[in-house]
């Protein structure tokens, strides 16, 4: 295994908020600042409303309450003023490459969207549930396995590298491309706690307000108001029936099919 300070990060598992844990675990290890999971995922804009229409996608309509994950670990590293570095779409060499650099040089990478069918320690989902939406702190590695801290469990996590390479390989609109990694250089002192909620309550409001884009915020969701009611004529309905069972699953954390609210999936 890479020998190095990163074994050695803090880490507090939270289920249902895998895209922010690993930050929440490097700001404390860099920081000393022991946030909650909640906290940091309303930090860097949790709260959050995206509706997707992607003709190639299944189901091409699709509702997220929260951030796009890639935006939102963006918005994060600005927020901290910690140096940022993104790379996705690459192959799985490259992408490993990089990432055990990371690693190396002190700053562990948040990998995924992975797909939590090639994960072996979430038991009720290895091999039998493809959730293409996971997100990991790699800590470690040796020649056959990485090693992660992961929200739902306490203690680190070993994954083959053969499942790793499955995992990684996701094309999630809205989530990220194949073998996406995020490196945040997160600074000792940041401003204070105080200023950062501040500043961060704001964009959060413009961002819903005046979002960048209309799939985004309150427009979206004045989108889908309009637009959901058209579904079965627009795309029939065996097509509408995937797009209501995608927003049923997707409006619980974890994803549920049922929508049964954080179901503990180990």
């Amino acid at each position: 295994m890479s020998a190095g300070p990163a074994r050695a990060i803090p880490h507090r598992p939270a289920d249902g908020l895998c895209p922010v844990n690993g930050i929440r675990d490097l700001v404390h290890w860099r920081c000393g600042r022991d946030w909650s999971n909640a906290f940091v995922w309303g930090l860097g804009q949790g709260g959050g409303f995206a509706y997707l229409r992607v003709k190639v996608a299944d189901p091409p309509r699709q509702i997220f309450w929260g951030n796009a994950t890639p935006r939102q670990h963006a918005y994060l590293a600005d927020l901290l003023g910690a140096g940022y570095v993104e790379l996705e779409g690459r192959a799985f060499k490259t992408a490993w490459r990089r990432a055990q650099e990371a690693v190396d040089a002190g700053t562990p990478p948040v990998i995924g969207p992975l797909d939590m069918f090639y994960l072996p320690f979430y038991p009720g989902i290895y091999r039998k549930r493809h959730i293409p939406i996971h997100f990991l702190l790699l800590v470690g590695y040796d020649d056959e396995r990485a090693y992660v801290l992961d929200t739902g469990h306490d203690a680190l996590q070993s994954l083959p590298l053969a499942e790793l390479q499955l995992a990684w390989n996701v094309n999630a609109p809205g989530l990220g491309k194949p073998n996406r990694l995020a490196v945040l250089d997160i600074v000792p002192n940041p401003e204070p706690t105080a200023a950062l909620v501040r500043r961060s309550i704001a964009d959060q409001c413009r961002t819903m307000l005046h979002p960048p884009v209309s799939m985004l915020g309150v427009p979206a969701m004045e989108k889908v108001v309009r637009e959901m009611p058209g579904w079965p004529k627009e795309l029939g309905d065996e097509t509408t029936v995937r797009c209501l069972r995608q927003v049923r699953e997707y409006l619980n954390s974890p994803p549920d099919l049922e929508g049964d609210h954080r179901v503990d999936s180990r």
